[in-house]
């Protein structure tokens, strides 16, 4: 039997029944009922705290101390130096390869055998950049997460910030990880009294590149620093970090409370209690660094807005036995589309590299909260990026599909 998708749609429309509005009390009760909570690392997946356009993914202790998950945007990527080899020294050098379609040789952008160097640049560059790797240092050699203790740790979805604690050395560690709704930006609150003794430490690490198609769930090579430099300033409760990898750059910005005194060998505290927040904009980019309560106070409005404004699906009521299962999947897929695929370009993902981290327009749209598509649409509206590609795909496609019809 054939039904025309028209029909489909109309079909799985008619089974949803609308009972009415649900309460902003009834929404946080049942969003924070899937709260994540971990006592040890995943070896593969990282909670994150984002804004769509950049997102930070943690391990047990709230930063990325013993798992090098990954720090992505949108705009920070790396190309590797063009070939050398004659003939292919330019993208303009590459030629593509002739296949014969319907009896006819058709030009199609494969790589090419012949200029294999070339073609194998374009395929690999760019590589979205993993730009940097935050975390504890203790200060001892050999320290792993199983010298850590009473490790527990909350994804609060409503809010959107990663609450961690454990203990070390007999004193309890308290890490709470938010980020700025609308700029690459952390917060980082750390509460503890190794800070006033000096036995804890942060440390900030810069990864080079790699020419893996995918890269999971670490992104980078940690162990090569052949093509990079990391230069540092420290002016008070600010330093900045330039990293220069190949031809391609990138910084950071760190500001900490002021009674805490951060220098390259110790953190000395007058306080048990650190605020840093890190800026991850892009070179050249006007830095004013938000207050750390700042960022939080304005990231828990845009979750609250976000989790209250439009249509929500409450499956509490149902009795089937997968309606729970179903609900949990609901709740977290929003989450993580709102943290990795709300971007000005189309989504790819910032939880690690697959197609070497580009992205695809056409499924520019697979989300269905108005907030988030819109931003994406007019985005690319105000960019001109489909506008932009149009005449370019329709030139190749033109000609490989004429003689399908």
């Amino acid at each position: 039997m054939l039904i025309h998708p028209q029909t489909c749609i109309l079909l799985c429309i008619h089974t949803i029944r609308v009972v009415g509005i649900i309460s902003a009390s009834k929404r946080r009760e049942i969003v924070r009922s899937f709260n994540p909570h971990r006592n040890a690392s995943s070896s593969i997946t990282p909670l994150q705290v984002g804004n769509g356009d950049f997102a930070f993914g943690a391990d047990i202790t709230g930063l990325q101390t013993f798992s090098r998950f990954s720090i992505q945007s949108s705009w920070a990527w790396h190309n590797f130096s063009l070939p050398t080899v004659e003939n292919q020294t330019s993208p303009s050098d590459f030629l593509g390869v002739d296949w014969w379609t319907y009896d006819r040789l058709v030009n199609y952008n494969m790589p090419n055998p012949a200029e294999s160097d070339i073609s194998n640049w374009l395929v690999q560059n760019p590589q979205r950049l993993n730009m940097a790797n935050t975390g504890f240092h203790f200060y001892e050699y050999g320290i792993t997460e199983e010298n850590i203790l009473n490790k527990s740790q909350c994804l609060d979805l409503w809010e959107g910030t990663i609450i961690s604690s454990f203990n070390y050395k007999e004193s309890d560690v308290s890490v709470q990880v938010s980020c700025h709704p609308d700029q690459p930006v952390v917060g980082i609150a750390i509460k503890t009294d190794l800070v006033l003794s000096s036995k804890l430490g942060i440390s900030l690490e810069f990864p080079n590149s790699d020419t893996h198609k995918f890269d999971a769930p670490y992104v980078g090579v940690w162990n090569d620093t052949s093509h990079s430099t990391v230069t540092m300033r420290i002016a008070g409760n600010t330093a900045t970090f330039h990293h220069k990898l190949d031809n391609n750059f990138n910084q950071v910005g760190m500001t900490w409370n002021t009674d805490i005194d951060m220098s390259l060998n110790r953190l000395n505290g007058g306080s048990d209690t650190l605020h840093i927040v890190a800026d991850f904009s892009p070179p050249n980019t006007p830095r004013v660094i938000p207050d750390y309560n700042a960022i939080v106070e304005e990231y828990r409005r845009w979750w609250e807005n976000y989790w209250t404004s439009g249509a929500f699906i409450d499956l509490s009521a149902a009795r089937n036995s997968s309606a729970n299962e179903l609900q949990r999947r609901i709740i977290l897929s929003q989450y993580l589309v709102a943290v990795n695929e709300a971007s000005y370009n189309p989504p790819q993902g910032l939880v690690n590299n697959g197609w070497y981290g580009k992205f695809h327009v056409s499924p520019a749209v697979n989300w269905s909260t108005t907030a988030l598509s819109g931003q994406s649409l007019e985005t690319l509206a105000a960019a001109g990026k489909h506008t932009e590609f149009t005449p370019i795909a329709y030139s190749p496609s033109s000609n490989q599909i004429l003689g399908h019809f």
